[in-house]
């Protein structure tokens, strides 16, 4: 009898123990609208063989950069959300922004094969602030390599303060910042490419 009201016990523990079910959520910091492709902005007007092109090479994000969003405490702390995640690792988001901001309103060519300079890129920084602001922050380091050497390297980085106190003001800020460092690293690619064709 003993035995059966302590299995009877243990059974209505378990019942009023259980925790709710963990709620996920999933974010991009890409705005739906940007599911077309649209035509070049400042295309330059020349000839196909004049054209400058790029290759977009290795896109690395940095070990603590995944699914999970990061939420940066202080210049020397980070932490992750357990149930609030991107929808694609963060080197995607940036690979799709760099190329947005090279080939479609640059309008340079796209290069697959050939001599040509090659764009590789690290993402240390893609998270929400907390110090000194609350803010979206994106950060860059980036290089052009020819087949010899690195021509051109620097690092970007953009903090875009958040515009309300919902959660999705914080992923339309890291967008932001994403659209804005990305554009920096396209303008650079820019000059550099407009340097070497002068000489």
């Amino acid at each position: 009898m003993k035995a059966q009201l302590l299995v009877i016990a243990l059974a209505g523990c378990s019942v009023f123990s259980r925790s709710s079910p963990v709620e996920v959520r999933y974010f991009s910091p890409e705005p739906a609208a940007r599911a077309t492709r649209t035509p070049p902005a400042t295309a330059p007007e020349r000839p196909d063989d004049q054209r400058a092109s790029i290759r977009i090479g290795r896109i690395s994000p940095s070990e603590h950069l995944r699914e999970e969003i990061v939420r940066r405490e202080s210049p020397y702390e980070v932490d992750v959300y357990s149930t609030r995640l991107w929808t694609e690792p963060p080197d995607v988001y940036v690979r799709r922004a760099l190329e947005r901001a090279l080939f479609e309103r640059r309008g340079l060519d796209e290069a697959v094969r050939g001599a040509t300079l090659t764009l590789h890129v690290e993402v240390t920084g893609f998270e929400e602030t907390v110090e000194p602001q609350h803010a979206g922050r994106v950060q860059l380091h980036y290089r052009l390599e020819d087949a010899r050497r690195v021509v051109h390297s620097g690092v970007i980085t953009v903090e875009r303060p958040t515009a309300g106190a919902d959660f999705s003001a914080v992923v339309a800020a890291i967008g932001a910042a994403l659209d804005e460092a990305t554009a920096r690293v396209a303008d650079a690619v820019v000059r550099e490419l407009a340097a070497q064709q002068s000489t």
